[in-house]
């Protein structure tokens, strides 16, 4: 199928070209930006997750149209919005959701919102709309009260508050975790990860799973007794499955409200004997002192590792994976983490962002000396 959007929509690029074209731009560019870098690396690896219909989260704006209609959707290169109907990146399930939530008509000038659908069929809302606006949702009702009947979770403002109702009054109480997500353990088998509508997570537990089986085709030779360090742990979906196959994992992590999912989520699987948690900014901070490094597991933002480069080199990890979805950021580690020893061994392009210019990257190196 092609998008009948494309190009006046800027969400995608590639529909004009096959799948296998993508693909091999893709490749082409990655081999091109390690070349630039003067950087060894392997052949890479491609691999596909689906041409479309990957996502199981939906991010768009919610705007006033002309003569009282309401627009939802993403931007034109001119940053006009467009009305977008059906999304063919959207799994079909977050579609139905879509085309059922475009029928209802928030009273706002503009606005964003969230779409999810969780592994077990939950689907849930985050409205992230000035507080004038929430304020007169809640005094309103029967908007939330409709989504609420429906069955959706509905979160909103910064602080993903959920909403309420209790005897035909609607509130606004503590967020709460829901399992919106998944990882795996050492047997492929689904585990739980709890978050907020409102909280980061990969687009696709698709990839996700495609991405967690090359971890663990990368770590079959460690041992269950492993020392290892993660960077970027986020709600935990590498965490869990580290600690499912028996690693020892002290993790470094930023955000509060990430940390608090994380021990929430490895406490419920029967995980969290072996996890130690760090908060701070570790990009710009030293480690603590702590026992000899065998592996390590880094997943930085766009902008990447800056200083726990350094950091990482410090520990004199045996073996690290990085895992990276900005792979600008990405080589100007592997420059300093190659300079200090390490050998790329396999890099893989896992494609979780079909027809777009985007894609995730995950490289295995190891230390050639120590």
């Amino acid at each position: 199928m092609k998008c009948t959007y494309f190009p006046t929509c800027q969400g995608c690029s590639y529909w004009n070209i096959s799948y296998l074209e993508q693909s091999l731009l893709k490749t082409k560019n990655l081999e091109s930006l390690f070349l630039a870098e003067r950087l060894s690396a392997p052949a890479i690896e491609f691999v596909s997750c689906g041409p479309q219909g990957l996502r199981h989260r939906l991010d768009f704006t919610i705007q006033e149209g002309p003569a009282g209609t309401q627009q939802m959707g993403f931007y034109d290169q001119d940053r006009n919005l467009i009305d977008i109907a059906q999304c063919l990146q959207l799994s079909p399930e977050l579609q139905q959701f879509f085309s059922e939530f475009r029928s209802i008509h928030f009273p706002i000038k503009k606005g964003s919102a969230r779409l999810r659908v969780g592994p077990t069929g939950l689907r849930g809302c985050w409205l992230d709309f000035s507080n004038f606006d929430i304020k007169y949702l809640l005094e309103e009702k029967s908007i939330l009260q409709s989504l609420i009947d429906k069955k959706i979770h509905v979160e909103v403002g910064q602080k993903g508050k959920k909403v309420t109702s209790l005897d035909g009054v609607l509130k606004l109480s503590d967020p709460e975790p829901m399992p919106w997500f998944e990882t795996y353990d050492a047997d492929l088998k689904a585990l739980p990860l709890k978050a907020l509508v409102s909280d980061f997570t990969q687009p696709s537990w698709y990839s996700a799973k495609k991405m967690v089986e090359t971890l663990f085709d990368w770590t079959a030779t460690q041992k269950t007794d492993t020392t290892a360090i993660e960077f970027g742990p986020g709600l935990g979906q590498f965490t869990l499955a580290l600690l499912a196959k028996g690693l020892n994992v002290s993790v470094f992590e930023n955000d509060a409200s990430a940390t608090e999912c994380l021990k929430l989520n490895a406490t419920e699987n029967k995980l969290a004997e072996n996890l130690k948690i760090h908060l701070g900014d570790y990009q710009n901070k030293s480690l603590p002192d702590s026992a000899p490094v065998d592996f390590a597991l880094v997943n930085p933002p766009r902008s990447g590792l800056k200083k726990f480069t350094q950091e990482l080199i410090r520990t004199n990890a045996k073996s690290c994976i990085y895992i990276s979805c900005f792979p600008e950021s990405m080589v100007e580690d592997l420059k300093q983490l190659i300079e200090a020893g390490y050998v790329m061994s396999a890099v893989k392009i896992i494609d979780q962002f079909p027809q777009t210019k985007h894609y995730e990257v995950c490289v295995k190196l190891q230390k050639s000396f120590f």
